[in-house]
């Protein structure tokens, strides 16, 4: 050891007399004064060159200690170098952010290959609605009504081909949801595209999602998370709800390991080497879009919520908000809290629902005066704000009356002698009410079923709730039940056929709507069921069974008419959710109906059996046929339309059990 530490010491010894010659007796050359003047400033390109010109000579780097050091590398970065080594140049001659490296730029030129010509993008862009859209979901409304968001002009700028790949991704997923959203009386053929309008959607989502939204190092940036929120966005308004869900999952913990979920983050990493300041968007909005869709999704699709954090509707946080801005928080909190009602079932759950609807209702009360009176779109300004502002508006009411029926829909059906539910009941009958009024309104407006489906899912639950309200009418029980005028039927029949009419007009070759339609179609009976005459009287008709079936889930039969020996056939305790209290039926019993299902994952399946009665409504689960198997948990709407949508609604109807408990 001792004597390969003195011959270390004799090789560095000479590595120092090689790179400083000067040092070795040659005293007061111009060399060795040139040092010492200049020994205080970084060191000239000259001074390196010949020192490693030295090294290089001696052979010194392919010695054991010029391999350690990695001598050989460090002379051939120096003979490359150009100018003087300061930091500036040091960072000059460094990869920039915004452009494609090395590893990239193949990447970057696949991307940048799936642009159309600049004149197809500029005609797809002035004939969507997407660009509205995607400026809503990024930009608070001030930002907007300032010119600090970016609109339809920035979005037709190409990033050149050498851009960061985050960077012309981003770019690419405002194109699809651009297409996504064209008008249905947009000439697609006018754009001269080598593929259909599906096929350009596909491909560049597809490419998008398996180079640079599933690539970690690509979207821990700005620009990768809004990649991931507009790939989320796009699968969402395309029916794939599943997959947005994973989707905003996905982007929900790169921002958290970003940690954007902070209230102190104020900057992002930027891919874009030329970002516009004045239209930088804010962690803080991020974070609240990711969360706001992440809460959706999994309040109709009946999964948890990705994060509780709540922090985004504090008072610090809703300072310098629009009051429509406030009210979209504050709505998002309640959809976390309903979501958690669900989830974790108590005997406390009727107290959490109405602590719920006192919250919902103070966020109502904070709009001004006749902001709740229905938005008129019969004439409709030109102005991009004025758009904003007015779909803004009819989308904030849709998605709170939606709230309010998902938040009482458990306790609609239950025992009419119960008083304390008939406010739920009659909260839920009037708040569909108010979202079909609203749904009709806003596709009369915007009558492309791509853009902004969740209105056509809340119009969907809430036909389904209306049409069941008329199904605990005439319960036989001693208690007086408020019995709906003639009248209002008629109004709520025609309302209800308006809605279907306006869905199969914006379809489109849709699945989404074409199995909304169907479902509405299917349960319109359920109001021949119920005959009032103009003179007060009611009387049950028999229009037959009623069945409205759920793919991949079952049926659910209703009995409009059972006579005084008929029932439904009666299965086993531990294969059923309940059993008829009353089995014999008596004539003028209202509808009852049962529930078929195939076989269903264990998420979706209750969590025990139990035996209940939900008024007159029975409900029962059998086992379901083998052979029919369940698609894939994340499959998209071509194959499974309503993506457990329907299957999460009638969930909610039988938790009616838990609240019969209390």
């Amino acid at each position: 050891m001792a004597q390969r530490l003195e011959k270390l010491e004799r090789v560095m010894g000479k590595l120092v007399e090689k790179i400083t010659p000067e040092d070795s007796g040659n005293n007061g050359t111009p060399s060795t004064e040139r040092l010492r003047r200049d020994s205080s400033t970084l060191p000239t390109e000259s001074n390196i060159h010949r020192g490693l010109d030295m090294l290089e000579a001696s052979g010194v780097d392919d010695t054991p200690i010029g391999l350690l050091l990695n001598l050989r590398q460090m002379n051939t970065a120096a003979q490359s170098s150009q100018g003087m080594m300061t930091p500036e140049s040091f960072l000059a001659n460094q990869p920039s952010v915004g452009k494609a490296s090395s590893r990239h730029e193949k990447l970057s030129r696949t991307l940048f290959a799936l642009f159309p010509h600049q004149e197809s993008v500029d005609t797809i862009i002035k004939f969507s609605t997407g660009s509205h859209f995607i400026a809503s979901q990024f930009y608070s409304f001030r930002d907007i009504i300032q010119g600090q968001a970016e609109m339809s002009s920035a979005i037709c700028d190409i990033p050149p081909a050498t851009s960061h790949p985050a960077v012309l991704a981003r770019k690419l997923l405002q194109l699809v949801i651009c297409i996504q959203q064209l008008r249905p009386e947009f000439d697609y053929e006018n754009l001269q595209l080598k593929a259909s309008r599906a096929e350009v959607m596909a491909g560049i989502i597809n490419i998008v999602a398996n180079n640079v939204t599933s690539n970690d190092n690509l979207v821990c940036t700005q620009e990768g998370l809004e990649c991931l929120i507009m790939q989320g966005l796009w699968h969402e308004n395309a029916g794939n709800l599943r997959k947005a869900w994973l989707t905003f999952r996905r982007a929900m913990s790169v921002a958290q390991f970003m940690g954007i979920d902070r209230a102190k983050c104020n900057t992002l990493n930027s891919a874009d080497p030329s970002p516009n300041p004045r239209k930088r968007i804010t962690p803080e909005i991020i974070w609240f879009r990711i969360t706001y869709r992440d809460r959706y999704l999994s309040l109709i699709l009946g999964l948890p919520v990705g994060s509780l954090d709540s922090n985004f509707a504090s008072d610090e946080a809703m300072q310098g908000l629009t009051a429509m801005e406030r009210l979209e928080r504050l709505q998002t909190v309640a959809s976390a809290r309903i979501v958690e009602r669900n989830r974790n079932k108590s005997t406390q759950d009727y107290v959490v629902t109405q602590a719920i609807d006192f919250d919902l209702e103070a966020a109502a009360r904070s709009m001004e005066t006749g902001w709740w009176a229905e938005p008129s779109v019969q004439t409709f300004e030109d102005d991009d704000h004025v758009i904003i502002s007015r779909i803004m508006c009819i989308l904030l009411q849709i998605h709170h009356y939606s709230l309010l029926v998902l938040l009482h829909l458990p306790y609609m059906l239950h025992d009419p002698t119960e008083n304390r539910y008939h406010y739920s009941k009659a909260t839920c009958t009037r708040s569909s009410r108010e979202v079909l009024q609203r749904f009709i309104s806003f596709r009369a407006l915007v009558n492309s079923p791509f853009s902004c489906r969740h209105v056509d899912y809340a119009a969907l639950i809430a036909a389904m709730t209306l049409l069941l309200s008329y199904l605990k009418q005439h319960g036989n029980t001693s208690q007086p039940q408020p019995i709906l005028s003639f009248a209002q039927q008629q109004e709520d029949r025609k309302l209800i056929m308006v809605v279907r009419e306006r869905i199969l007009a914006v379809m489109n070759h849709d699945k989404v709507s074409k199995a909304s339609a169907e479902i509405i179609e299917q349960m319109m009976p359920i109001l021949d069921s119920i005959d009032s005459s103009p003179n007060g009287n009611t009387n049950l008709t028999d229009p037959g069974l009623v069945r409205l079936s759920i793919p991949y889930v079952g049926a659910v039969n209703f009995h409009p008419s059972m006579g005084e020996n008929a029932a439904p056939i009666p299965i086993s305790p531990r294969e059923s959710l309940g059993v008829n209290n009353n089995m014999h039926a008596q004539q003028g019993q209202p509808p009852v109906a049962t529930y078929t299902p195939g076989p269903i994952p264990s998420s979706l399946l209750p969590e025990q059996s139990m035996d209940f009665s939900i008024d007159g409504m029975f409900m029962e689960f059998e086992p379901g046929n083998d052979s029919m198997l369940f698609p894939d948990m994340a499959v998209e709407a071509e194959d499974w339309a309503l993506q457990g949508v329907e299957s999460t609604y009638w969930s909610l109807l039988q938790d009616s059990y838990f609240a019969s408990r209390q």
